[in-house]
């Protein structure tokens, strides 16, 4: 039956390989005892599964105790009990934990490259982590020191284009974009995607994943052009291979409708903005976050345009659904307050814009 829940859990079927690793783990229990390899190796696998479903308590649960029986029947350097803690780490990193999983890793990596030597492709592995966790850190220096190292170490074991290889270059990528180093950034992530496109197809998650960066580091340059045409690409693959509704697809409409606005092609920004707030409420809901934030964009845009009825009409309904969703003090409702204020100003109501800082 293990063998049946690590299938459903490679086939997505998450519901179904929890319920049994479940069953397993019961009956391992009874038979064996609580602290038998063959129980832990199920445990560990069950936290797998949570960590697919992003349970990370339950999957901290887990590991925490599969960890301490590791180390007390292996020892601190077992493999098996590097494995649980880097897994561990990795929960830990998801948890904004930051601390913890550093000090995780660091274990991690200093008994892989002791046992199995620095180019060992699990060491890799364990120091890729560890770069992310420095990134998550804002320690970008010691990110990008650990992933070049990686990415060399790479490309000789697997060839440059190697999936695990262009993973690496990847998150380089995102830590020179940090730094502000742009135009690096686009070099690797060019190559990233040529390779990509080449290897996997071009409406292959990870390709579909390199292209909403490149296009997102496009914008951020004020590469409208160039950017316009990333994301339009982007939204006709996600479009046939996700729907128009997908969450992922609408992430990038909201994109091409802010190039359009900063290209001042207020109509077709409209369009979209219009398009993806039906979508949301009907996907997430009228009061969720992601809808009142696409609204905001929405009515700032009327502004630039002078559209100020249209401005107070929308950031009304957000200033409602925000004190009632996240209270009359969080930032994201003054922001919305803010607008409202500077709306009712500019149309002369004065009273009113002098009475909204007042609520605060």
């Amino acid at each position: 039956m293990g063998g049946y829940s690590n299938t459903y859990r490679h086939q997505g079927r998450q519901i179904d390989s929890e319920r049994l690793h479940k069953e397993v783990l019961e009956a391992e229990k009874l038979q064996l005892g609580h602290d038998h390899p063959d129980v832990l190796s199920t445990m560990h696998n069950l936290a797998s599964t949570y960590q697919d479903q992003a349970r990370w308590d339950e999957s901290e649960k887990v590991l925490t105790e599969v960890l301490e029986a590791r180390k007390i029947k292996l020892g601190h350097d077992h493999p098996n009990t590097l494995t649980t803690m880097h897994k561990l780490a990795i929960t830990y990193e998801n948890q904004g934990k930051l601390d913890e999983s550093e000090r995780l890793l660091t274990e991690v990596l200093k008994g892989r490259k002791f046992k199995l030597g620095h180019d060992h492709p699990t060491t890799l592995i364990a120091m890729h982590t560890l770069a992310n966790v420095y990134q998550d850190q804002g320690r970008l220096d010691e990110s990008e020191k650990l992933l070049n190292e990686v990415l060399d170490a790479r490309k000789v074991k697997l060839g440059p284009d190697h999936q695990d290889t262009l993973s690496t270059m990847h998150d380089l990528a995102r830590t020179y974009k940090h730094q502000g180093r742009w135009d690096e950034s686009e070099r690797l992530l060019n190559e990233i995607l040529e390779a990509r496109k080449l290897k996997l197809g071009p409406n292959h998650q990870d390709t579909l994943s390199t292209m909403l960066s490149l296009a997102r580091t496009y914008k951020h340059q004020g590469r409208w052009d160039e950017s316009e045409r990333l994301f339009k690409e982007l939204f006709e693959e996600q479009k046939l291979k996700l729907g128009l509704d997908n969450l992922d697809t609408l992430n990038t409409m909201y994109n091409l409708a802010g190039i359009y606005k900063h290209q001042s092609r207020w109509e077709e920004s409209k369009k979209l903005f219009i398009e993806i707030i039906e979508a949301l409420k009907l996907k997430l809901g009228h009061d969720h976050p992601n809808t009142l934030t696409t609204m905001h964009k929405l009515a700032y845009s009327y502004q630039i345009q002078g559209r100020w009825d249209d401005s107070e009409e929308l950031l009304e309904e957000v200033v409602e659904e925000r004190k009632l969703k996240l209270g009359i003090d969080h930032p994201s409702t003054l922001k919305a307050m803010h607008s409202l204020a500077k709306v009712y100003k500019h149309k002369g109501r004065l009273d009113d814009s002098e009475r909204l800082p007042k609520e605060v």
